[in-house]
């Protein structure tokens, strides 16, 4: 400060200067404060608003509008319409084929019964099951078969089980069973065979191990007749060797002569084999000889036929030594 007090006229040593912005030049004309086209696309831009046009909603047409309606295409509805019909379809066969295909029966006919599965296409009746196991059982007329269904392939296997351990089974308690049988058919006794054969496919599992003992005793059964038709066939053959030996022994052969022997001894073999080793059943005794008619009493005094002395027995033959044949 000066002496008199005054403050001092220069500017302060600690002021911040502010700056000015520089004026247009003196010799040009000022520029004009609004653009001379209006531009409504830099106007938003300015004021910060969007610059996408605006879309104006599509006026529904009124219900009561005279205009008419555009046209639908018919065709492409009925295409619609047909395939979900079609794919209807094809849902309900697939379905009631699955349904169908898991049942299992026996059926009956006049001779036979059989093992049939539901088909799956067309999804109704049924079909014989393949395989050995499940071939037609052969029934005759008088025998009894029920239908049956069930949905589980193993009950149906113990069904048709039970039928052919029966059918053999009363096959071989027959009493004919070592008859021929008709002319093109097959004998009783091999039928049977065949069927325990068969039930033996069907008797693998665990727990049918009972059922195949049944089948294993039956076998036996086969085998004992199988036997007995042996027998029978070497019965026959023995009663024709002893036709033989007596057509020699009539014959009276040079070198040998124990034909007679011989038939005898055959015969007498071949009613063994027929009485079987208990010997019930006996040789058919020999035919008796007729009755003579009485004789009536000679009146007395008459005199009475003399008999002819009987014939001696022939002489056997001294040049064949007998027991034996001489080669």
């Amino acid at each position: 400060m000066s002496e008199g007090g005054d403050p001092p006229k220069g500017p302060p040593s600690d002021a911040i200067p502010i700056p000015v912005a520089p004026g247009p030049p003196a010799d040009e004309p000022d520029a004009p404060l609004l653009p001379a086209a209006y531009d409504p696309t830099a106007l938003n831009e300015a004021v910060g608003a969007s610059t996408r046009p605006t879309r104006l909603p599509t006026p529904v047409p009124d219900e009561d509008d005279d205009h008419p309606r555009p046209p639908r295409n018919r065709r492409t509805m009925a295409i619609a319409a047909g395939s979900i019909l079609v794919g209807l379809l094809i849902a309900t066969l697939v379905f009631l084929g699955r349904a169908n295909a898991s049942r299992y029966l026996i059926t009956c006919s006049t001779d036979h019964a059989s093992a049939e599965q539901g088909r799956s296409f067309p999804p109704w009746g049924s079909h014989p099951l393949a395989g050995p196991e499940w071939k037609p059982i052969a029934l005759p007329g008088n025998a009894e078969c029920t239908a049956r269904e069930t949905d589980d392939p193993d009950e149906l296997g113990r069904w048709y089980l039970a039928i052919l351990i029966d059918r053999a089974s009363t096959t071989l308690g027959a009493k004919d069973l070592l008859e021929p049988p008709p002319a093109g058919q097959v004998a009783p006794l091999e039928a049977a065979a065949a069927q325990l054969d068969q039930a033996l496919l069907l008797a693998r599992p665990p727990e049918r191990r009972d059922e195949r003992k049944d089948i294993e005793r039956l076998q036996g059964d086969v085998a004992y007749w199988r036997a007995m038709a042996r027998l029978r066939d070497a019965s026959a053959a023995l009663a024709d060797a002893a036709k033989r030996f007596d057509t020699a022994s009539a014959a009276r052969p040079r070198h040998v002569a124990d034909a007679s022997s011989w038939a005898g001894f055959v015969r007498k073999l071949a009613d063994e084999l027929a009485a079987g080793p208990n010997g019930e059943h006996a040789p058919a005794a020999p035919p008796q000889a007729p009755a003579e008619p009485p004789h009536e009493p000679a009146p007395a005094g008459s005199a009475l036929p003399v008999e002819p002395p009987a014939a001696a027995p022939p002489t056997p033959d001294a040049g064949v030594a007998s027991g034996g044949v001489l080669l």
